[in-house]
């Protein structure tokens, strides 16, 4: 589980900007949305199912959900292939002289089976400057530090680490390093960002990919799907996938990009999943006579492509305890749908179940404290000197219970909206109450 995530002198975040997963101690409205989006951890920590953060165009939404992927990708993929040194990920604030010199920072604290754990490493385009790793059980303990190559051990890790600093690399994470040499300790932690999903942007067609190749191969998981997708009335009953080879010419390229990328490519070979939707056929006084199937992409909505992307992702998060994060969340849903989605994960709250979902969104018909908590609901706004900051909703004084926090939002009350003036938002306000009042 993330208990939190802090990142800094990244893209748009100039100064360490803080995402924060554990319950304050404030009370909901109505207290089955505690019992629903708060996990009793058993070790006096309490952590929120879901976080959701708003935000203006341009305000860092996207880069905060970037420096997660990113950091993931690092502790995954560090090592690499034999000769292959490519620069590393590094996207210092650009709009502050001498920040660009400076090195980014990602630090992470999540809770593995065995014990909690802080790692971070502050990194440049050509070296990791700093790493270290630290484990709590009843207290805080160092288990290594580093200082561009110069390493310090605990005994404890020192019985799995030593010996490995010379097998890394000044661009290789010393984490990675030790987790392939079957380091106990830094495979939990490595099999942590596993866990971690990312998804990102508008464009889901990997997302697609994956539930499709999914619900091919796994029938327990295509049931899954269609219940999933049964609860929106899409006006289908069933899916069904087809195995489609690609084009030769096709695969030689996707073979010579995945070398240039550093991939294997001696791969499996690349397949196409065709999704179809099967639909019932009706006569002229509208009883059923068959079914038809119609192609996913070429015949359904794109609300409904939207809710097969995300099913995948969503029910994997659900079954596995995954951290999903998705950018972008409501991007072409119907605000119901969203609201919907939402209330399908927080409504799996059974004590094993201990996945957790962060989403960016602009829907403000999900800004609601039956839904969420206001230690859920995140805002990230750009200063005048054009870096990103970011703060919850339980930060703000004098936040009622009871309060229409969409309203407030969209008044500018909480900031994390784009500067168009007062008067733009009370027209925006006034519009929405006459609509509400028909």
């Amino acid at each position: 589980m993330l208990v939190e995530f802090t990142v800094g002198n990244y893209r748009s975040f100039r100064d360490d900007a803080t995402l924060s997963l554990v319950a304050t101690k404030l009370k909901a409205q109505e207290s089955s949305t505690d019992e629903r989006n708060v996990m009793d951890c058993s070790t006096g920590l309490e952590l929120l199912r879901s976080a959701a953060v708003y935000g203006a165009n341009a305000s860092g939404k996207s880069n905060l959900v970037r420096a997660l992927r990113t950091m993931r990708e690092m502790v995954l993929g560090s090592v690499g292939r034999p000769g292959h040194k490519p620069s590393l990920p590094a996207e210092p604030f650009l709009l502050e002289v001498g920040k660009d010199e400076d090195p980014c920072y990602f630090e992470i604290v999540l809770k593995a089976p065995e014990a909690r754990y802080r790692y971070g490493f502050e990194f440049t385009r050509s070296e990791i400057v700093a790493e270290w790793l630290y484990r709590t059980k009843k207290r805080e303990t160092k288990l290594f530090m580093r200082e561009g190559q110069e390493f310090s051990m605990s005994a404890t890790f020192a019985k799995e680490g030593k010996g490995l600093e010379d097998k890394t690399r000044s661009d290789t994470l010393f984490l990675s390093v030790c987790a392939q040499f079957n380091s106990a300790i830094a495979m939990e932690v490595v099999d942590w960002f596993w866990r971690l999903r990312v998804v990102s942007g508008i464009n889901l067609r990997e997302a697609s990919m994956v539930t499709a190749v999914g619900i091919h191969n796994n029938e327990e998981q295509r049931a899954s799907v269609e219940d999933l997708l049964s609860r929106f009335d899409l006006g289908f009953t069933s899916v069904r996938t087809e195995k489609k080879s690609i084009d030769p010419k096709i695969q030689e390229l996707i073979r010579m990009v995945t070398d240039v990328q550093g991939g294997d490519a001696d791969t499996e070979e690349p397949v196409n999943i065709s999704v179809y939707t099967q639909h019932p056929r009706l006569d002229e006084n509208g009883n059923e006579v068959g079914t038809v199937d119609l192609d996913m992409l070429r015949h359904e909505s794109a609300g409904t492509q939207r809710l097969f992307e995300l099913a995948g992702p969503f029910l994997s998060a659900l079954s596995n305890n995954f951290v999903l994060v998705i950018d972008e969340f409501t991007a072409r849903l119907h605000p119901l749908l969203t609201l919907k989605l939402i209330e399908v994960f927080h409504g799996a709250n059974q004590p094993d179940c201990r996945a957790q979902m962060i989403i960016t969104t602009h829907d403000t018909h999900i800004l609601d404290l039956k839904l969420f908590r206001r230690d859920q609901i995140w805002f990230t706004e750009k200063t005048k000197m054009g870096n990103s900051t970011l703060y919850s909703l339980a930060e703000i004084k004098n936040v009622r219970n009871d309060a229409s926090i969409d309203k407030e939002y969209f008044r500018g009350r909480y900031g994390g909206i784009p500067r168009l003036g007062r008067l733009a938002a009370d027209a925006i306000l006034s519009r929405s109450d006459e609509e509400s009042e028909r």
